[in-house]
């Protein structure tokens, strides 16, 4: 197997901004006495799902646009305090070593995704799921599935690989687990 070139799903992986997104909707429900009902709230598709959210919310105390400009306040300074995941400035640092191009792949508009790798200092290394493994195999891709701590592991079954962080293994000791296995590994 010759690697050319890295795709790495952006939402998550780079940094952890599945969490905050989840911790930024925590808040906002607790500002109100609430408690979020966290079953199946990582959505089954990419791209926004905030609207179902803001209608279950809306049953119960609203004013949405007051609502939507606090939680995103709160979840961008979430943000702010995030660092890259563990072991993903190694797999990048290595990656540029040996040559591989790399691209960060997402639902998220490209605004969020370019600001959130400017904000970690990553953006100069690219020329952010379920989702990105089902996209990775829909392309022919091999898959290496690092799901945030709130994700059902069951649902990337399809990955070639799971992990529960990139500093789990090296990108070297990655690379070769898919080149010397050619199927799925756990």
């Amino acid at each position: 197997m010759t690697v050319k070139a890295l795709i790495f799903d952006f939402d998550g992986l780079p940094r952890d901004t599945e969490t905050t997104l989840l911790e930024s909707w925590r808040w906002e429900w607790r500002r109100h006495g609430l408690e979020l009902d966290l079953a199946g709230f990582f959505a089954d598709h990419g791209g926004d799902a905030n609207e179902p959210r803001y209608a279950a919310f809306a049953a119960t105390v609203y004013d949405r646009e007051a609502s939507h400009a606090l939680r995103m306040a709160y979840r961008a300074k979430l943000n702010a305090a995030l660092e890259p995941a563990p072991g993903i400035v190694g797999w990048l640092d290595r990656a540029a070593e040996l040559g591989l191009r790399l691209a960060a792949a997402s639902s998220s508009p490209v605004t969020h995704v370019g600001a959130m790798l400017d904000q970690a200092g990553l953006r100069a290394r690219f020329e952010d799921t379920a989702h990105g493994v089902a996209a990775a195999h829909a392309a022919g891709l091999r898959c290496v599935a690092v799901p945030n701590p709130h994700a059902d592991h069951a649902r990337f079954a399809a990955a070639d690989l799971l992990l529960t962080s990139a500093a789990d293994l090296s990108l070297d000791a990655v690379m070769a687990a898919l080149a010397g296995h050619g199927g799925r590994l756990r």
